[in-house]
């Protein structure tokens, strides 16, 4: 069975969490490369400090293959049928490496004198009653904490990564062993499993934060205040236009500030029509910055499909929304489509940016409130006005039109 076909075999589902296999099937597969390029004695010692003694020498280790969901066959009493996470096996040399990420022991009761077991005792014990002379059994962990009374090595998947990553440095960038190391590192700070790692700069970061998140807040209600006077605006005018100041459900800080309409006044992350305004500093909701790590300005409609035949608004009506907005309008309003994360179903957005670059440079040092209370109060009404004209010829309202297609 090949990596992927084994990894496939751990797929996410509502009812399974997957991701200590997934994580085991990694570190097997890196473990592969690391005992064939001879760094097996340095990478054991490094994660679970076991001594040259322990391991056996050069020669035995080069002998090792590793195997996951490993099965202990008939003869070993209540470890019969049990499976390691990861084995280690080798001329005289086995060794039983036991992952948990945050789940649990299982307990089992010793058919033969009744006594509550868990899985190190068992595993230990069927070690203890092998022949190899090196390897042992070991523990590796998240945020599980070893069962009461164990002895053996315990090590956690910081020190994985910082092991990982030590080798990868080491070796050619166009190795294998560099390559899944490069990606293994990387998927570990996505999860949030990298340990705490500090530079300098990000020591002095806080106080810069803490006036970033201030300032974005306030910004955020600004874009507040005048989607709020906007929309009073156009009701004003006539009450047959469908949205209303919603709960913002998902978007809220630290990713976005600020306000949206729904139809109904809906919870935002329960709509598939949503106007919103206000700053996005990261990825929320499927919407995301125009650069990474850089905070925006943003004005804008989006339309969520939710059946896999969604085919969103059509060449000519985009077209006709884009004619509605003024020609003057120097907002770069822009229609995107995505795919949707989780479903796949396409996401279509119209909106109108301004990154705090732009910002910055606008300003040129002074207060942002004023140019972002402008930016807002223009943007706002533009698409406003747009979402209520007549979409012609079919002449029903524009936003209508958008309502219908996710109804």
């Amino acid at each position: 069975m090949t990596f992927f076909s084994r990894l496939y075999r751990y797929k996410q589902s509502e009812f399974r969490n997957a991701s200590e296999d997934y994580l085991t099937e990694l570190l097997a597969e890196w473990l592969r490369l690391a005992t064939s390029a001879g760094l097996l004695a340095e990478v054991l010692k490094g994660i679970f400090d076991y001594d040259p003694g322990t391991l056996g020498d050069a020669a035995t280790l080069a002998t090792v293959r590793w195997d996951t969901q490993h099965i202990i066959g008939p003869g070993y009493r209540d470890a019969t049928g049990k499976r390691p996470d990861l084995v280690g096996q080798g001329k005289d040399f086995f060794l039983i490496i036991e992952n948990k990420v945050s789940a649990g022991f299982t307990s089992y009761e010793s058919a033969e004198t009744g006594e509550e077991q868990n899985q190190l005792q068992l595993y230990q014990a069927y070690r203890n009653s092998r022949p190899e002379k090196h390897g042992g059994v070991a523990f590796l962990t998240f945020t599980t904490d070893p069962p009461p009374g164990w002895t053996g090595p315990v090590s956690y998947w910081s020190r994985v990564f910082n092991v990982i990553r030590r080798c990868c440095k080491q070796r050619d960038e166009q190795t294998a062993l560099h390559y899944l190391g490069t990606k293994i590192t990387q998927y570990m700070e996505d999860i949030g499993m990298a340990g705490t790692h500090f530079e300098l700069s990000d020591i002095v970061v806080l106080p810069a934060y803490d006036r970033l998140s201030q300032g974005m807040t306030q910004l955020g209600s600004i874009a507040k205040r005048e989607l709020s006077q906007g929309l009073a605006t156009l009701m004003a005018a006539s009450d047959q236009f469908p949205l209303r100041e919603a709960h913002l459900g998902q978007l809220v800080p630290p990713e976005f500030f600020g306000s949206a309409l729904t139809v109904g006044g809906h919870k935002a992350n329960e709509s598939s029509l949503i106007v919103w305004a206000g700053v996005l500093a990261r990825s929320c909701y499927d919407l995301s910055p125009s650069s990474d790590g850089l905070p925006e300005l943003i004005v804008g409609v989006g339309v969520w499909g939710h059946g896999v035949g969604f085919a969103g608004p059509d060449e000519q009506h985009m077209a006709r929304l884009e004619q509605l907005i003024p020609t003057q309008s120097d907002g770069k309003w822009k229609w995107q489509v995505k795919n949707q994360a989780y479903s796949g179903v396409p996401l279509f957005t119209f909106s109108s940016r301004l990154t705090f670059i732009d910002m910055y440079g606008l300003t040129q040092g002074s207060d942002w409130d004023e140019a972002a209370g402008t930016f807002f109060k223009s943007r706002i009404r533009e698409l406003l006005d747009a979402l209520s004209s007549s979409t012609a010829p079919e002449g029903e309202k524009f936003v209508e039109y958008l309502y219908r297609l996710v109804s």
